[in-house]
């Protein structure tokens, strides 16, 4: 079963801000859209096999969340019936786990 992919408001925008930050680094729209365009498609590639994402595990517990790379950035998401919920996509060397309100 494949599952529907659903951005959560605060990972649109996250998205438009690694757009933004692509951009002014690179002054290359193309560059930019290339980056966002390989986001989207690591997350398109789990919407066969969501588990196949690898577990976020805070504290030794277990949480909702699995995770893909891309680059820099990793994309949050969790698995609710057929859906496929992307939370956020944060900055690797961001404090992730306090965005993601785990703390």
């Amino acid at each position: 079963m494949k599952h529907i992919v659903v951005f959560s408001p605060l990972a649109l925008a996250d998205l438009d801000r690694i757009y933004f930050e692509v951009y002014q680094v690179s002054s290359d729209r193309k560059t930019a859209d290339d980056y966002i365009e390989g986001i989207l498609e690591k997350v398109e590639n789990k919407t066969f096999f969501p588990d196949s994402g690898t577990p976020l595990n805070f504290n030794n517990i277990l949480t909702r969340y699995r995770y893909v790379i891309f680059k820099a950035y990793i994309a949050f998401y969790y698995v609710d019936g057929d859906k496929l919920y992307v939370d956020r996509i944060l900055y690797s060397k961001s404090d992730y786990i306090k965005k993601l309100s785990l703390k």
